[in-house]
């Protein structure tokens, strides 16, 4: 749970005003205010959308403090262990979305294995309801047992399930990421992995391009809910 103190740090870091934060996390002004004075317990609700503001302008909360965290080195890795209570796999869909919106039209492709739609919470659809405004071309790997798409069944390939790691990886830009640690009973990861590099980023995307062309498509979906 973030603290006033840790709000205002955060605000110092990013040169934001009240109004900004209020703004970015969809909340009253008064409510910063008050929070920052501690004159008001705020609810976990609003807590979490304050929280998600910051993480989404790469402000992570640390068990020493606040930090900038920037995706744009060559290596980057983060861990539960350094951000507890953190969501790591929506920071790396903001960095998702930030690459690939300023790309040309043509190079706007998200290539995902294996995320599981059934399993993804409300903010993590949001973030990908977001990345898909942008105009940008989403192309997933899933076991094949997986009908819960929530996509167009064209954007799904299918892998045999012997072939299935609940272990998600991803090309994005000149990135290649990849969470460690999740499971079904825990899906958010307990570390990420990021690598800066264009030929790294590119003999991701060869393997990937060979897997969606000679995967199955799906032929139906039982998700009750689209992005």
């Amino acid at each position: 749970m973030i603290t006033p103190d840790q709000i205002r740090a955060a605000r110092a870091l990013k040169g934001w005003s009240q109004t900004e934060l209020a703004n970015r996390a969809n909340v009253a002004v008064p409510s910063i205010a008050n929070i920052e004075l501690g004159k008001q317990k705020p609810s976990a609700q609003l807590l979490d959308k304050i929280y998600e503001a910051f993480l989404l302008a790469g402000i992570v909360f640390t068990k020493h403090g606040v930090e900038k965290r920037s995706f744009d080195e060559r290596i980057t890795t983060f861990s539960q262990e350094d951000f507890p209570g953190q969501n790591l796999y929506l920071s790396v869909l903001e960095d998702v979305y930030l690459t690939l919106k300023e790309l040309p039209e043509a190079e706007r492709i998200w290539y995902v294995f294996v995320p599981i739609d059934e399993i993804s919470p409300p903010a993590i659809v949001e973030q990908i309801r977001k990345i898909r405004s942008a105009g940008i071309q989403i192309r997933n790997i899933v076991n094949e047992d997986d009908t819960y798409l929530m996509g167009d069944l064209g954007e799904y390939r299918l892998i045999p399930k012997n072939l299935f790691v609940n272990s998600i990886s991803m090309v994005y830009g000149t990135k290649f990421a990849m969470t460690l640690d999740s499971s079904f009973e825990k899906p958010e990861p307990g570390a990420v992995i990021i690598i800066n590099d264009e030929n790294a980023a590119n003999a991701q995307r060869g393997i990937f391009e060979v897997l969606w062309q000679t995967l199955p498509k799906p032929k139906k979906s039982t998700a009750r809910e689209k992005y």
